[in-house]
């Protein structure tokens, strides 16, 4: 899942979370066992 939320690594992390939440709220039975972000290049 690619996740642009600018510089700040922190609303990066905050966005990942929200997605996260919303991909496994639409595939139920799956679970999250855990949440890496890696930084990307920037533009």
């Amino acid at each position: 899942m690619l996740i642009t939320a600018g510089p700040n690594p922190i609303t990066a992390y905050v966005e990942a979370q929200t997605r996260a939440a919303e991909w496994l709220a639409q595939h139920p039975g799956l679970a999250q066992h855990s949440l890496t972000i890696h930084p990307g290049r920037s533009a």
